[in-house]
């Protein structure tokens, strides 16, 4: 071979179309591997979001283990926490009274609990501003039944029941 020969490489068609599915092979294996590059770095941030899921739903099933019931009836806590919350809201408590209530079993748990029944009046704001202290100061396992709220003379007039239970160890 000289130096002004040139030198042609001939492939027969069979060779053309393996050379041309080399060269597609590769280029499906190139695709390929940048695909499973991009969704590894997918799969790190999944599984980053997942553990933060999982740790928020632990926390969620935590708070919604129940009520922690103390072990005794809050008794005159409770009177005085109802009493004291209508006074300082400026309602005018115009009866109150309280009782034990008899033992009661709900599933396979025993509870006790104190009743306050009381019926005061007043304007509305001040029946709202009522209810946010007796939020604000809740007593373990509080629970307001039996509300009834009348208009009478432009003053509202309500009657409720407030329960406090416990759950002796």
């Amino acid at each position: 071979m000289g130096a002004g020969t040139e030198m042609t490489l001939r492939l027969s068609r069979l060779e053309w179309w393996l050379a041309a599915f080399a060269v597609a092979l590769i280029v499906v294996a190139g695709y390929l591997g940048v695909t499973w590059a991009s969704s590894q770095a997918e799969k790190q941030q999944l599984n980053a979001q997942l553990t933060t899921l999982q740790q928020a739903l632990g926390r969620i099933e935590q708070s919604m283990a129940g009520p922690t019931f103390p072990t005794a009836p809050p008794g005159l806590q409770l009177v005085d926490l109802a009493a004291r919350s209508a006074r300082e809201a400026g309602l005018e408590v115009v009866t109150i009274h309280s009782s034990s209530v008899s033992p009661e079993q709900i599933g396979r748990n025993v509870y006790r609990g104190t009743r306050v029944t009381m019926r005061v009046t007043g304007a509305s704001d001040q029946v709202v501003e009522f209810f946010g202290r007796l939020e604000r100061e809740a007593v373990a396992s509080m629970v307001i039944e039996n509300m009834e709220l009348d208009l009478v003379n432009r003053r509202w007039e309500m009657s409720l029941e407030i329960f406090a239970y416990a759950q002796p160890s």
